[in-house]
């Protein structure tokens, strides 16, 4: 196995199931191809909910994305057909 390193916590990432690609797992437009630990990103996103290299924003899943942009543009009256 190639030796990758955490982009946060810059340490080695020593099994495969904890090697995490942004858009790989989470609903995001970043293209970035950095790896980080799985409790690195997922400690980051608590904190910031945007990539730690190019700042796209992430989401848990496209139901989190939703939430956002109902809450952010007040999309919730024209989705609900009020």
């Amino acid at each position: 196995m190639q030796n990758y390193k955490c982009t946060i916590c810059f340490r080695n990432i020593k099994t495969k199931s904890s090697k995490i690609l942004l858009n790989e797992k989470f609903v995001t437009k970043c293209k970035c191809k950095y790896y980080y630990h799985e409790r690195c990103i997922k400690t980051w996103m608590k904190i910031k909910k945007t990539c730690p290299i190019c700042r796209k924003t992430i989401f848990y899943n496209k139901y989190d994305m939703y939430k956002i942009l109902i809450m952010f543009f007040g999309l919730l009256p024209f989705i609900a057909g009020c």
